[in-house]
């Protein structure tokens, strides 16, 4: 408790002042606008950011990054809710109830019920993050590298059984990423690996050409392929806040869905997504009219958002805490700690407590901007969706141009960038998922130094990472993420059998 509270005041003289809040104003607003736009989501914009972030110090570029991420889990709610269209994969449950109730000419509740439970969730999850992670931190200080090692594959696997839609397809992908993190210099021998004689490749995939290509241009290659949307205009469209009473009657489904929010953005690869249905399902299981949910309710808004904005700070507790990113989004925030030379983890709650501070601080404040900002920009925020997405598409492959070059000032990083965007689409035409490969390409550096140093301390004794107690648990657990999928589908298998007889 004393040590968070050090934290937080420690943060809140960094974040006062005005080139701070300046940062977290600016990606609160840069969120809102690109979670409303369909097409464009908060991972792609923080992966186009994420090179200029280059030249500035670590704590106004990481809450730069956060307070877009933040901003676009919200923003997203407000296409779905007046158009029908998820502006993030996280917001499509929203489209459940949200467009039913503007359809009822409800729009101004179910925009003002999404605000209320977006900042609930976000701030209650904050704080969780505040006085859970450092002693979470202190924990694993403990760590030596086989746990460290074993913590990896679980979030390794936790991404390819549970973020995707199929654990085969989400393995092959990460597969692909790992490979791709093996060229270059070898971290024990320090011999050249893959790199077919090309001295462009002996400095190793550089992570981030590889994001902006994959996802962004990727991403605008592959929707140009496809049909686009046609949005009616509506005038005179505002949040109105809904009353005390009412916020305070859904005051079960809020806490409810916070906590779920929370634990499952912990999970490594769960996300927002995964936390707004299952928060969904679950306001529909103990509601007491069922049948209601997907008419236009106000259950069935704020359970969603609560969880999916909720789940913003849990994704935070692995990043910051175990130096694990649990998502897309904080795999690119890691990106911006290497950018800078720092390492998140345990050690970081010792050597940068200003910096850990800050970003706690931060969040919060970011959270509180949504609350505000939500109120009174809704109208301004809409109005982006009426631009054509040709002129959106080109300034995000200008972008993503000058994004790749500025990394290491390298054409090469240019044609990386290129290949990827290809890679990108072929793994969409396939519907094979992305999120897998950036994480491979990102915890592979990790995973490998750690399990090469386990190997060398222990004289090549494999068992040593099933005999440490929390190694075993860890990798066994990461074993029945491997295979619960095939589990259910055994278990589908035989209750259906059973039917037909």
């Amino acid at each position: 408790m004393e040590e968070s509270l050090n934290l937080l005041t420690s943060g809140a003289q960094i974040v006062f002042s005005f080139e701070i809040l300046g940062f977290i104003l600016l990606g609160v607003t840069i969120g809102m606008i690109v979670g409303a736009l369909p097409g464009i989501n908060g991972v792609m914009t923080i992966i186009l950011i994420l090179p200029f972030t280059y030249y500035m110090d670590i704590i106004p570029s990481l809450l730069l990054l956060i307070a877009i991420f933040c901003g676009s889990t919200y923003g997203g709610s407000i296409s779905a809710i007046l158009f029908n269209i998820p502006g993030d994969p996280q917001n499509a449950c929203t489209c459940l109830d949200g467009y039913p109730m503007t359809q009822k000419g409800d729009a101004a509740h179910a925009l003002g019920l999404a605000i209320i439970g977006s900042a609930i969730g976000g701030i209650l999850s904050v704080l969780v993050l505040i006085f859970a992670a450092p002693p979470i931190a202190d924990i694993a200080l403990s760590f030596s590298t086989v746990e460290f090692f074993s913590l990896t594959v679980l979030g390794l696997v936790t991404v390819s059984a549970l973020g995707t839609g199929s654990p085969v397809r989400g393995f092959v992908s990460l597969s692909l990423g790992m490979l791709l993190a093996t060229i270059g210099i070898s971290p024990i021998e320090g011999v050249p690996r893959f790199s077919f004689g090309l001295p462009f490749l002996q400095g190793g995939i550089e992570f981030i050409a590889v994001m902006i290509g994959a996802f962004a241009l990727g991403e605008i290659i592959f929707r140009s392929t496809m049909e686009g949307w046609k949005i009616k205009i509506q005038p005179n469209i505002k949040a109105a806040p809904p009353k005390l009473r009412e916020i305070f009657a859904l005051r079960g489904t809020i806490l409810r869905s916070f906590s779920i929010g929370t634990l499952i953005g912990a999970l490594p690869g769960a996300g927002a997504t995964i936390a707004s249905f299952v928060s969904y399902s679950v306001a529909k299981r103990f509601s007491k009219t069922p049948e209601d949910f997907g008419t236009g309710i106000p259950i069935g808004v704020i359970a969603p958002e609560t969880a999916n904005n909720a789940a913003t700070g849990g994704v935070m507790i692995p990043l910051f805490t175990l130096g694990i990113p649990g998502g897309a989004a904080t795999a690119v925030m890691l990106g911006a700690f290497y950018l800078h030379g720092l390492q998140p983890g345990p050690l970081a709650f010792l050597g940068n407590t200003e910096m850990i501070g800050a970003v706690f601080v931060g969040m919060l404040v970011t959270n509180f901007l949504i609350l505000f900002l939500g109120f009174f920009a809704v109208r301004v925020f809409v109005r982006v969706l009426f631009i054509p997405y040709g002129i959106q598409a080109t300034v995000i492959c200008v972008l993503c141009v000058l994004g790749a070059f500025g990394i290491r000032n390298n054409i090469y990083d240019v044609l990386i960038m290129l290949l990827a965007a290809l890679g990108g689409v072929l793994l969409r035409w396939l519907d094979y998922p992305i999120a897998p490969l950036v994480l491979g390409l990102v915890l592979s550096p990790i995973a490998e130094p750690k399990f090469l140093a386990s190997m060398e301390a222990h004289h090549g004794d494999l068992t040593i990472f099933l005999t440490r107690p929390i190694s075993g648990i860890t990798l066994g657990a990461a074993l029945l993420l491997l295979v619960m999928p095939y589990i259910d589908q055994w278990v589908t298998y035989i209750r259906a059998r059973r039917n037909n007889k």
